[in-house]
């Protein structure tokens, strides 16, 4: 895996930034052998190297989110599964999401169902296999926002939740850890 080397800010204080998730995601990835990539930020704009390549990005504004806030300590259902079948699964189900980008997931025993429904395009229902723990879940989220976590991933992913209305959170374990943490849509 690569290491991350996070130069710190000129006051010598701790580097904190908002980088926007397509500029990492660009940055890892190029086909290079560096195994250290350098992030650096100056005024709006961030630079990520790795010797090879150079990504320039703009920073978002603002303040992040206090996270731990919002994620949870525990969860109800635990559930893992392969990223490139629920990518394409939810690929071929989102045909129908261009308008409600909203898709209902149904975990229960070994299955999940992604289903997207439009009032133009009809219902479109995708099923693949999953390994589950705990209760069987039932969670409406942003199509969008589920592709970008699992999209181009190929570690093992899980996906944690306690039920229809509280955040949902996806892990994956591989070159880079990632947690993504979703809220649902109402």
């Amino acid at each position: 895996g690569r290491v991350f080397d996070m130069r710190a800010q000129a006051d010598g204080g701790p580097l904190v930034a908002n980088i926007p998730c397509s500029a990492l995601k660009g940055a890892m990835s190029a086909k290079s052998s560096a195994e250290t990539v350098t992030i650096g930020c100056s005024g709006n704009q961030a630079c990520i190297e790795d010797g090879v390549f150079t990504y320039v990005t703009r920073l978002i504004e603002g303040n992040y989110p206090n996270i731990d806030m919002v994620m949870p300590k525990s969860f109800a259902s635990d559930i893992s599964f392969d990223p490139g079948e629920f990518s394409d699964a939810l690929k071929r189900a989102g045909v129908v999401a261009s308008v409600n980008p909203s898709v209902t997931l149904f975990v229960e025993g070994d299955t999940m169902t992604i289903r997207a429904a439009s009032a133009d395009q009809g219902e479109s229902t995708e099923t693949i296999h999953v390994d589950m723990e705990g209760d069987p879940l039932t969670v409406s989220l942003n199509y969008r926002h589920i592709l970008d976590c699992v999209d181009h991933n190929d570690a093992e992913m899980f996906l944690h939740a306690n039920g229809a209305m509280s955040p949902v959170v996806f892990n994956s374990y591989g070159d880079v850890d990632m947690t993504y943490l979703l809220m649902p849509v109402r």
